[in-house]
């Protein structure tokens, strides 16, 4: 009997290979699958011991949300269980993930994108697994945790590494309720420190 693959949904800064490859080295030179997730939906809300608040995620009826599937072995596996302190990894099912509308067939072609396309078209749910780390409690940001730019620039390097096209935003950016606890200046040395300022045309694109 063949062994099923496992992929891990990646929303926020697993979308970034160089982040991905912080975790496992090997990521680095896999190629992730685009893909849009319905029903689920991104929210500021794991707060770190680093001092800053992260993405996660919540299920949402009629919300959907686009990241990167990517590729995992049992070791790799372990390793992300490890970096994600604070989240349960939750299994998604094959039926709510699907291919990104606004991207075009020729980011499909790599046949790194095959496992997953293959599972998708036949609905073999037994070939295939898909996982997503979901926050154990939902903890908005605080002047204490706020939203650090250099957190976001990962996320956004990474929905760039995919598409520099601009689609309707699935990206909360720091809005009304949560912008005064956005910092894009360091305050504190154990913070990221920040690079760019983001702006409403980089919040619109993938992911």
């Amino acid at each position: 009997m063949k062994s099923i693959t496992h992929f891990v949904f990646g929303y926020g800064s697993l979308i970034c290979p160089k982040s991905r490859a912080v975790t496992s080295p090997e990521q680095a030179h896999k190629i992730a699958t685009p893909v849009m997730v319905q029903g689920v939906e991104r929210v500021w809300s794991k707060r770190t011991n680093r001092g800053m608040t992260a993405m996660g995620v919540r299920f949402v009826k009629d919300a959907s949300c686009v990241g990167v599937i990517l590729p995992v072995t049992n070791g790799e596996l372990a390793a992300f269980d490890k970096r994600e302190m604070g989240y349960d990894r939750v299994p998604l099912q094959l039926e709510d993930v699907g291919g990104v509308p606004f991207l075009s067939e020729q980011h499909y072609e790599e046949d790194d994108h095959d496992v997953f396309l293959d599972a998708k078209k036949q609905n073999n749910t037994q070939a295939i697994q898909i996982w997503v780390y979901v926050q154990r409690v939902i903890q908005p940001p605080t002047a204490d945790h706020p939203i650090v730019q250099t957190y976001v620039d990962t996320i956004l390097r990474g929905c760039l590494s995919i598409s520099k096209n601009s689609p309707p935003s699935s990206f909360p950016a720091p809005k009304a309720g949560i912008r005064r606890n956005f910092q894009t200046t360091k305050t504190a040395s154990h913070r990221p420190r920040p690079q760019t300022i983001l702006t409403m045309k980089a919040s619109k694109e993938f992911g």
